[in-house]
């Protein structure tokens, strides 16, 4: 859709994947008196669990939120215990309530390690273990913080994926970002420009690598970054990450291990 389209819309609701202040901010200047609903929701809870509604560029941060549960829902924050962990603190998303699913087709063993019994935690017993990471924020909203398997550690230092995705989307000239973890502890970004930006390959790595120097640590600085004017999508729509990884892969392969001094791989 052409961001044009959306001047006659008074909602849009977007879900699926993780929504970039970028592309929140652009879609919210072109259009006045809409309101974009940011959902999330795995599909075994049937299938928005939080809302978060973004009216104005004020609601819109660095991190969207994913908001608030809907009705109906519970959501809690456990730490590796099933402890609820504290506002603040980073915890899985584990979910309960009327849209959650009895659990998966003829996959009793899948079905017992996602949806757990968990008495002590609530009032409905049965939680769905999303494998999801989010905060509390202090006004009540849940922030999303990635996957659990999007977390390693780089020279010894714990990086997140979600965090590196988030500052490389508010770059002007970008329109999607996916950062992978590839071999060797490498983190690879590759990076959707809009249409309307002159594209100089090795000027936009370059302002990326500047600007996220100011940022964030060494460790989570892209030691690869692939530019384009495409991006893969799957057939449900959503962006196509494990094909964009395995591109990643391929080119890395060809290129000279380390990192120079720059945090750039040599063949960069």
């Amino acid at each position: 859709m052409h961001l044009g389209e959306l001047y006659n819309l008074r909602y849009l609701v977007v879900g699926g994947d993780v929504m970039h202040a970028g592309a929140a901010l652009r879609a919210i200047k072109k259009s006045s008196g809409f309101k974009i609903i940011n959902g999330y929701g795995p599909a075994e809870n049937t299938v928005f669990t939080t809302c978060f509604v973004i009216r104005n560029e004020s609601d819109i941060k660095k991190n969207i939120p994913i908001g608030v549960p809907i009705s109906g829902t519970q959501v809690k924050l456990l730490d590796e215990q099933f402890n609820p962990v504290t506002a603040g603190e980073v915890g899985e998303i584990f979910i309960s309530g009327k849209g959650l699913s009895l659990g998966y087709i003829n996959n009793p063993t899948l079905t017992s390690e996602k949806f757990i019994s968990l008495p002590q935690i609530g009032e409905n017993n049965i939680f769905y273990r999303t494998g999801d990471l989010a905060k509390m924020l202090p006004c009540g909203n849940f922030e999303f913080c990635g996957r659990k398997d999007n977390q390693t550690k780089i020279r010894g230092f714990i990086v997140e994926i979600a965090e590196v995705e988030n500052e490389i989307a508010l770059i002007d000239f970008v329109e999607d970002v996916c950062v992978f973890f590839i071999k060797n502890q490498t983190l690879a970004a590759y990076v959707k420009v809009n249409k309307f930006h002159h594209t100089n390959v090795s000027a936009d790595k370059l302002e990326i690598i500047s600007i996220l120097n100011k940022k964030l640590p060494s460790h989570y600085i892209p030691s690869y970054i692939e530019i384009s004017s495409s991006i893969s999508i799957t057939r449900n729509g959503k962006v196509d990450r494990n094909k964009l990884k395995k591109q990643l892969e391929g080119k890395l392969n060809n290129l000279i291990y380390p990192a120079n001094n720059e945090g750039v791989i040599n063949g960069y």
